[in-house]
């Protein structure tokens, strides 16, 4: 579990988010084995079970309005886990193409992520999480596809933290919990979501093509060489 960024729980029940009434309590104590800060720090946890609370509240609101048939949601990918870096890289690569066309999004950057994820009936938020973790997914019938950024981190990354959990909804909705933490980074599913998250949030022919606009040279024609610069 502690490789995995999961809780034992769900390691040992059946694949998928099935769940019932009052699972917010059950996700909670999930989120704790994942994260042993949680029961270690007390407002931590009420901070969590409120969010999961009004997640919930949510869910049962669209019912009652009948919203909840108005949206197909989110998409899927049935991809075989990686099993090397380059794999996982152009899993996400290739998957968030996909995700553009399918959204038709363009090429242009995506300004409002909120917005994008939103449409797909994925629900966001931000809280105080410890410094090591930069974001959370969870889902579960009552709480939806449920996206949680680290508060503490600078906007830019909590726009590319809800990116990376879009590919978690994406590839990995067979679990209820999932952390992106630090020590995980190198892990081959949270290598895919943030190659994901890249290509989707600003995908390369787009920079080509702004560079170009502003009278630049994108491919070396001009130059002696192609210089690659990487974060």
């Amino acid at each position: 579990a502690a490789t995995f960024g999961c809780s034992t729980a769900s390691i040992f029940t059946e694949v998928g988010p099935g769940t019932e009434s009052g699972d917010e309590y059950d996700l909670l104590a999930e989120i704790g084995q994942a994260l042993s800060e949680v029961g270690q720090q007390p407002l931590l946890q009420d901070r969590l079970g409120r969010t999961l609370r009004i997640a919930s509240t949510l869910t049962d609101l669209e019912s009652r309005l009948g919203l909840d048939g108005g949206s197909l949601g989110p998409h899927s990918y049935d991809l075989s886990p990686p099993k090397t870096a380059w794999e996982a890289t152009q899993q996400g690569i290739l998957a968030a193409a996909e995700e553009r066309r399918r959204l038709n999004l363009g090429d242009a950057p995506i300004r409002d992520v909120d917005e994008t994820l939103a449409s797909n009936r994925i629900r966001m938020t931000k809280t105080d999480l410890p410094a090591n973790i930069s974001g959370l997914f969870l889902n579960s019938r009552r709480t939806g596809f449920l996206l949680i950024a680290n508060h503490t981190i600078p906007v830019e990354r909590r726009r590319f933290q809800l990116a990376h959990g879009y590919a978690h909804v994406l590839f990995d909705r067979n679990h209820r919990c999932l952390t992106c933490r630090t020590e995980s980074r190198r892990d081959f599913c949270e290598l895919r979501a943030s190659a994901f998250a890249i290509s989707f949030l600003l995908p390369e022919v787009g920079v080509r093509r702004y560079l170009e606009s502003l009278g630049k040279e994108t491919l070396g024609r001009s130059a002696r060489g192609e210089l690659e610069l990487y974060s």
